[in-house]
């Protein structure tokens, strides 16, 4: 199909010469289509009606599983998975292309592998490059998927080289899901190879709720090393049911303190108390923020009630200065109170010297 066109509020343009290829018998289905640069197909090991059996049988199994307590055990669907191979490939020379970058959306190279079997489970491979969006750019998007035994792993890899004012950086992102737990943990690293950001999680689903536990116990923060309690914990069963323990303890006295302490009966008041957080060493680390000075302490707590909840915050920096001028000692109130009719009330009081 070559003589037709595509009409937009903002433009009408001539798409590429559309190729639509498409066969099943009882053992083999194939679907390709092509479009200029863009190419798409699928492959699989049995007639179309079966494999749309196959995947409906995974699609009511998923939801049995959620309904029953709200997790998707991986290794359940593994034998329930047909034998099949999707492949995705794209430029710049194509219809959706082109209708992207009618909203400022471009990229150089997009690719997709990925295969699934009741064998060897879910494989998958994903590629990005040059992606643009109005005036930010993204040079490489990494996404790698794989099933084995014991369940589902992910990488997810970032890179951002110079571009106008944008910072270069390196980012990543990997875990695994499982019957029992989800696993996730992500780092950030500056054009020197320098790590601002280190941290991971674990999720373990419990009666009624689920557990935190954070990792690694030598976290970095803001390109600061901190040290967190082996034990630190956060469990979530209902908004007024959280349970904490979690501190992040740096050099100078700097710390991240988050912590419950019981109100009455099953509720627990909710704090998260910063000390000592030195904001020149923060700017100096992040370089798309002011540069400022001070020290900073802060105090929030969560009390909840039967029916809602209230946020109490103190903010106090000492001598703050932004970007060299001084500003003065900062002191901050803030009250959080949700109404009933779906209005939220906010109180604010702020004190300079």
């Amino acid at each position: 199909m070559g003589n037709w066109e595509i009409t937009t509020p903002v433009t009408r343009y001539d798409p590429k010469i559309v190729t639509l290829h498409a066969q099943t018998n009882e053992d083999t289905t194939r679907v390709s289509f092509h479009a200029g640069d863009l190419g798409v197909s699928l492959t699989g090991n049995a007639d179309l009606p079966s494999m749309i059996g196959q995947f409906t049988t995974i699609s009511a199994e998923i939801s049995r599983q959620l309904e029953q307590d709200t997790m998707i055990h991986i290794t359940m669907l593994h034998p329930l998975l047909p034998d099949m191979h999707l492949e995705i490939r794209a430029g710049r020379d194509n219809p959706v292309y082109t209708y992207l970058s009618q909203s400022e959306i471009t990229f150089n190279t997009f690719y997709l592998d990925g295969t699934t079997s009741p064998a060897a489970g879910i494989s998958l491979d994903a590629g990005l490059y040059t992606f643009n969006r109005d005036t930010f750019r993204m040079d490489t998007v990494l996404l790698e998927i794989r099933q084995d035994t014991a369940g589902l792993t992910y990488d997810i890899a970032v890179e951002k080289n110079r571009y106008r004012n944008q910072y270069p950086f390196t980012a990543g992102v990997a875990g695994v899901l499982t019957d029992t737990y989800v696993d996730t943990g992500l780092e950030f690293r500056n054009e020197k190879d320098s790590v601002g950001f280190l941290l991971g999680a674990r999720a373990n689903k419990i009666a009624g709720g689920f557990t935190l536990h954070l990792f690694p116990n030598d976290p970095v923060l803001a390109y600061r090393k901190f040290r967190l309690n082996a034990d630190n914990y956060i469990t979530y069963r209902s908004q007024t049911d959280i349970e904490a323990n979690v501190r992040f303890t740096g050099e100078d006295n700097a710390s991240l303190w988050i912590h419950s302490s019981p109100e009455s009966g099953t509720m627990e008041e909710l704090y998260a108390e910063i000390s000592q957080l030195d904001l020149a060493v923060l700017s100096e680390a992040i370089p798309v923020i002011p540069q400022l000075k001070g020290i900073l302490n802060a105090s929030v707590k969560y009390e909840p009630s039967d029916s809602t909840f209230l946020v109490f915050a103190d903010i106090n920096v000492d001598t703050l200065f932004y970007n060299g001028e001084r500003v003065g000692e900062i002191t901050l109130n803030a009250t959080y109170i949700p109404s009933g009719n779906g209005e939220q009330q906010v109180d604010l009081h702020l004190l300079r010297d």
